[in-house]
Protein backbone atom coordinates (compact mmCIF):
# COMPACT_ATOMS: atom_id res chain seq x y z
CA UNK A 1 0.00 0.00 0.00
CA UNK A 2 1.56 3.39 -0.51
CA UNK A 3 1.94 5.93 1.91
CA UNK A 4 -0.39 8.57 2.34
CA UNK A 5 0.48 12.13 1.10
CA UNK A 6 -0.16 15.50 2.12
CA UNK A 7 0.35 18.73 1.48
CA UNK A 8 3.83 20.86 2.46
CA UNK A 9 2.37 23.45 5.08
CA UNK A 10 5.08 25.81 6.20
CA UNK A 11 3.45 26.46 9.41
CA UNK A 12 0.36 25.17 11.31
CA UNK A 13 -1.07 27.36 13.97
CA UNK A 14 -4.61 26.07 15.29
CA UNK A 15 -5.53 28.22 18.12
CA UNK A 16 -5.23 25.49 21.39
CA UNK A 17 -8.92 25.01 23.05
CA UNK A 18 -7.62 25.60 26.97
CA UNK A 19 -10.68 24.08 29.17
CA UNK A 20 -10.76 23.49 32.59
CA UNK A 21 -13.02 20.33 33.26
CA UNK A 22 -14.54 18.84 35.72
CA UNK A 23 -14.97 14.82 37.02
CA UNK A 24 -18.63 15.15 35.01
CA UNK A 25 -16.71 16.60 31.53
CA UNK A 26 -18.49 19.93 32.10
CA UNK A 27 -16.12 22.87 30.57
CA UNK A 28 -15.21 26.03 31.61
CA UNK A 29 -13.26 28.85 30.28
CA UNK A 30 -10.08 29.57 31.88
CA UNK A 31 -10.30 32.90 33.93
CA UNK A 32 -7.51 35.58 31.74
CA UNK A 33 -5.75 37.56 34.46
CA UNK A 34 -6.23 40.98 34.82
CA UNK A 35 -3.38 43.37 34.02
CA UNK A 36 -4.09 46.53 35.95
CA UNK A 37 -6.85 47.08 39.03
CA UNK A 38 -10.35 47.87 37.94
CA UNK A 39 -10.63 50.85 40.35
CA UNK A 40 -7.06 52.42 41.41
CA UNK A 41 -6.48 52.83 44.89
CA UNK A 42 -7.22 56.02 46.50
CA UNK A 43 -4.32 57.84 47.36
CA UNK A 44 -3.23 59.74 50.67
CA UNK A 45 -1.78 58.28 54.09
CA UNK A 46 0.55 55.78 55.07
CA UNK A 47 0.35 51.70 54.51
CA UNK A 48 -0.33 50.30 58.07
CA UNK A 49 -0.56 46.83 56.77
CA UNK A 50 -0.91 44.03 53.91
CA UNK A 51 -3.29 42.07 54.34
CA UNK A 52 -3.31 38.44 51.94
CA UNK A 53 -6.26 36.18 51.32
CA UNK A 54 -6.89 33.07 48.99
CA UNK A 55 -3.13 32.04 49.27
CA UNK A 56 -3.26 28.08 49.95
CA UNK A 57 0.13 27.48 48.85
CA UNK A 58 2.02 30.67 48.76
CA UNK A 59 3.06 31.98 52.09
CA UNK A 60 1.48 35.49 52.66
CA UNK A 61 4.82 37.05 53.71
CA UNK A 62 6.30 35.41 50.00
CA UNK A 63 3.45 37.13 47.93
CA UNK A 64 4.19 40.81 50.11
CA UNK A 65 7.74 39.86 48.88
CA UNK A 66 6.98 40.16 45.44
CA UNK A 67 5.26 43.63 45.72
CA UNK A 68 6.53 47.30 44.89
CA UNK A 69 5.36 48.73 47.98
CA UNK A 70 5.61 47.84 51.61
CA UNK A 71 4.14 48.55 54.95
CA UNK A 72 5.63 52.35 55.65
CA UNK A 73 5.47 53.07 52.12
CA UNK A 74 2.65 56.13 51.03
CA UNK A 75 -0.96 54.73 49.23
CA UNK A 76 0.81 55.65 45.54
CA UNK A 77 -1.49 54.13 43.12
CA UNK A 78 1.33 53.93 40.45
CA UNK A 79 3.19 51.93 42.57
CA UNK A 80 0.31 49.61 43.58
CA UNK A 81 -0.33 48.96 39.77
CA UNK A 82 2.95 48.16 39.74
CA UNK A 83 2.58 45.91 42.17
CA UNK A 84 -0.19 44.04 40.80
CA UNK A 85 1.80 44.02 37.38
CA UNK A 86 4.79 42.15 39.03
CA UNK A 87 2.54 39.60 41.35
CA UNK A 88 0.80 38.68 37.79
CA UNK A 89 4.33 38.37 36.37
CA UNK A 90 5.17 35.49 38.45
CA UNK A 91 3.12 33.23 36.54
CA UNK A 92 1.84 31.83 40.21
CA UNK A 93 -1.47 33.64 39.95
CA UNK A 94 -4.75 33.34 37.68
CA UNK A 95 -6.59 36.15 39.24
CA UNK A 96 -4.91 39.05 41.48
CA UNK A 97 -6.42 42.29 43.11
CA UNK A 98 -5.38 45.16 45.28
CA UNK A 99 -7.85 47.74 47.69
CA UNK A 100 -7.88 49.76 50.50
CA UNK A 101 -9.15 49.15 54.12
CA UNK A 102 -8.86 52.07 55.50
CA UNK A 103 -4.69 52.64 56.26
CA UNK A 104 -4.41 48.51 55.02
CA UNK A 105 -4.09 47.16 51.68
CA UNK A 106 -5.92 44.14 50.77
CA UNK A 107 -4.55 41.95 48.67
CA UNK A 108 -6.30 38.76 47.41
CA UNK A 109 -5.24 36.34 45.14
CA UNK A 110 -5.92 32.71 43.26
CA UNK A 111 -3.65 30.62 42.69
CA UNK A 112 -2.62 28.91 39.42
CA UNK A 113 -3.46 25.13 39.48
CA UNK A 114 0.16 23.19 39.85
CA UNK A 115 0.17 20.76 37.27
CA UNK A 116 -0.58 16.44 38.24
CA UNK A 117 0.51 15.09 35.00
CA UNK A 118 1.37 16.09 31.47
CA UNK A 119 -0.31 13.29 29.06
CA UNK A 120 -0.22 12.43 25.17
CA UNK A 121 -3.11 10.85 23.37
CA UNK A 122 -3.31 9.90 19.55
CA UNK A 123 1.01 10.48 18.90
CA UNK A 124 2.21 8.02 17.07
CA UNK A 125 4.62 9.71 14.88
CA UNK A 126 6.52 10.95 17.97
CA UNK A 127 6.67 9.22 21.46
CA UNK A 128 6.04 10.16 24.63
CA UNK A 129 9.42 10.44 26.05
CA UNK A 130 10.40 13.03 23.24
CA UNK A 131 7.35 14.67 23.43
CA UNK A 132 7.75 14.95 27.50
CA UNK A 133 11.61 16.01 27.46
CA UNK A 134 10.31 19.12 24.95
CA UNK A 135 7.68 19.94 27.54
CA UNK A 136 8.48 23.49 29.75
CA UNK A 137 5.22 21.77 31.88
CA UNK A 138 6.34 19.15 33.97
CA UNK A 139 4.93 17.52 37.55
CA UNK A 140 4.58 19.80 39.94
CA UNK A 141 5.04 22.46 38.19
CA UNK A 142 2.59 25.64 38.10
CA UNK A 143 0.12 25.42 35.01
CA UNK A 144 -0.34 28.84 32.84
CA UNK A 145 -2.38 29.05 29.56
CA UNK A 146 1.06 30.84 28.37
CA UNK A 147 3.03 27.62 29.41
CA UNK A 148 0.93 25.46 28.01
CA UNK A 149 0.76 27.04 24.09
CA UNK A 150 4.47 27.35 24.09
CA UNK A 151 4.54 23.52 24.53
CA UNK A 152 1.71 22.96 22.39
CA UNK A 153 4.12 24.89 19.66
CA UNK A 154 7.17 22.59 20.57
CA UNK A 155 5.06 19.89 19.79
CA UNK A 156 4.19 21.30 16.45
CA UNK A 157 8.38 21.46 16.08
CA UNK A 158 8.80 18.15 16.93
CA UNK A 159 5.79 16.72 14.45
CA UNK A 160 7.84 19.14 11.97
CA UNK A 161 11.33 17.55 12.35
CA UNK A 162 9.53 13.96 11.49
CA UNK A 163 7.97 15.83 8.26
CA UNK A 164 4.09 15.87 9.71
CA UNK A 165 3.59 19.86 8.80
CA UNK A 166 -0.25 18.99 8.99
CA UNK A 167 -0.06 17.44 12.48
CA UNK A 168 -2.81 19.10 15.20
CA UNK A 169 -2.16 19.46 18.79
CA UNK A 170 -4.74 20.59 21.02
CA UNK A 171 -4.04 20.84 24.63
CA UNK A 172 -7.30 20.20 27.36
CA UNK A 173 -7.02 20.81 31.37
CA UNK A 174 -8.51 18.30 33.37
CA UNK A 175 -9.66 19.54 36.82
CA UNK A 176 -8.39 17.75 40.24
CA UNK A 177 -9.17 18.19 43.53
CA UNK A 178 -6.70 20.95 45.74
CA UNK A 179 -6.21 23.30 42.81
CA UNK A 180 -4.26 20.46 40.58
CA UNK A 181 -4.84 19.96 36.49
CA UNK A 182 -3.75 17.24 34.27
CA UNK A 183 -2.36 18.81 31.13
CA UNK A 184 -3.89 16.30 28.04
CA UNK A 185 -2.30 17.38 24.77
CA UNK A 186 -4.18 15.44 21.95
CA UNK A 187 -2.32 14.63 18.80
CA UNK A 188 -3.52 14.37 15.11
CA UNK A 189 -0.19 12.77 13.44
CA UNK A 190 -1.16 13.85 10.23
CA UNK A 191 -0.36 12.63 6.86
CA UNK A 192 3.40 11.91 6.11
CA UNK A 193 4.80 15.14 4.14
CA UNK A 194 6.27 13.26 0.67
CA UNK A 195 8.94 14.82 -1.65
CA UNK A 196 7.34 14.82 -4.97
CA UNK A 197 10.35 16.36 -6.89
CA UNK A 198 14.01 17.34 -6.25
CA UNK A 199 15.16 20.37 -8.27
CA UNK A 200 18.74 21.61 -8.75
CA UNK A 201 19.71 25.16 -10.42
CA UNK A 202 22.77 26.32 -11.01
CA UNK A 203 24.20 23.15 -11.81
CA UNK A 204 26.44 23.73 -15.16
CA UNK A 205 28.73 20.47 -14.78
CA UNK A 206 27.16 18.00 -13.13
CA UNK A 207 23.46 16.69 -14.29
CA UNK A 208 20.27 16.69 -12.53
CA UNK A 209 20.35 12.51 -12.51
CA UNK A 210 23.63 12.51 -11.05
CA UNK A 211 23.31 15.05 -7.73
CA UNK A 212 20.26 12.73 -7.75
CA UNK A 213 22.41 11.00 -6.68
CA UNK A 214 24.02 12.07 -4.20
CA UNK A 215 21.72 13.71 -1.83
CA UNK A 216 20.06 11.33 0.32
CA UNK A 217 16.70 12.45 0.06
CA UNK A 218 14.31 10.56 -2.72
CA UNK A 219 11.56 11.27 -5.18
CA UNK A 220 8.36 9.86 -4.13
CA UNK A 221 7.41 6.86 -6.07
CA UNK A 222 5.34 3.44 -5.96
CA UNK A 223 8.37 1.54 -5.56
CA UNK A 224 9.92 3.42 -2.61
CA UNK A 225 6.70 3.06 -0.06
CA UNK A 226 9.50 0.84 2.67
CA UNK A 227 11.78 3.62 2.10
CA UNK A 228 11.87 6.98 4.76
CA UNK A 229 14.15 8.86 2.13
CA UNK A 230 10.89 10.15 0.63
CA UNK A 231 9.57 11.62 3.93
CA UNK A 232 10.64 15.38 3.89
CA UNK A 233 12.60 16.54 6.66
CA UNK A 234 14.17 19.48 7.31
CA UNK A 235 17.15 17.51 8.82
CA UNK A 236 17.40 15.40 5.94
CA UNK A 237 17.75 18.79 3.69
CA UNK A 238 20.52 19.87 5.98
CA UNK A 239 22.31 16.74 5.65
CA UNK A 240 21.87 17.01 1.77
CA UNK A 241 23.34 20.66 1.79
CA UNK A 242 26.11 18.72 3.75
CA UNK A 243 26.71 15.95 0.97
CA UNK A 244 26.41 17.95 -2.14
CA UNK A 245 28.92 20.50 0.02
CA UNK A 246 31.37 17.51 0.10
CA UNK A 247 30.93 15.97 -3.44
CA UNK A 248 31.94 19.52 -4.86
CA UNK A 249 34.65 19.54 -3.02
CA UNK A 250 36.04 16.38 -3.53
CA UNK A 251 35.38 17.13 -7.94
CA UNK A 252 37.78 20.46 -6.92
CA UNK A 253 35.00 23.09 -6.54
CA UNK A 254 36.97 24.34 -3.64
CA UNK A 255 34.57 27.67 -3.85
CA UNK A 256 31.45 25.94 -4.71
CA UNK A 257 28.63 26.42 -1.80
CA UNK A 258 25.16 25.95 -1.52
CA UNK A 259 23.37 29.58 -1.84
CA UNK A 260 19.73 27.82 -0.98
CA UNK A 261 17.10 24.95 -0.43
CA UNK A 262 13.98 25.97 -0.53
CA UNK A 263 10.31 24.02 -0.08
CA UNK A 264 7.53 24.33 -1.45
CA UNK A 265 3.81 23.21 -1.61
CA UNK A 266 3.31 21.30 -5.05
CA UNK A 267 0.74 22.49 -7.87
CA UNK A 268 -1.35 19.11 -7.26
CA UNK A 269 -1.19 19.53 -3.27
CA UNK A 270 -0.51 16.16 -2.82
CA UNK A 271 3.54 16.84 -2.14
CA UNK A 272 6.26 18.81 -1.54
CA UNK A 273 9.52 19.96 -4.11
CA UNK A 274 12.29 20.90 -2.92
CA UNK A 275 14.74 23.40 -4.71
CA UNK A 276 18.17 24.09 -4.32
CA UNK A 277 20.86 26.65 -6.10
CA UNK A 278 24.33 25.69 -6.29
CA UNK A 279 26.33 27.95 -8.30
CA UNK A 280 29.33 26.24 -10.01
CA UNK A 281 33.01 27.57 -10.37
CA UNK A 282 36.18 25.99 -12.41
CA UNK A 283 37.99 23.22 -10.82
CA UNK A 284 41.27 24.02 -8.60
CA UNK A 285 44.29 23.68 -10.34
CA UNK A 286 47.26 23.10 -7.93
Amino acid sequence: MLKPRSALLASVCILPSLLLCGPGGAAFAAQPARGQAAQPVPSGGVIAAIRVSGNRRIEADTISSYMVVQPGDAFDPARINESLKTLYETGLFANVSITRSGNDLDVAVVENPTVDQVLFAGNKAINDKDALAAMTLKSRSVYTVAAVEADRRALLDLYAKKGHYNATVTPNVIKLPDNRVNVVFQCNDGAETLISRITFIGNDHFSQGKLDEVVSSREDAWYRFFSSATNYSPDRIEYDQYLLQKFYEHKGYADFKVISANAALSPDRVGGHTTGEKPEREACRV
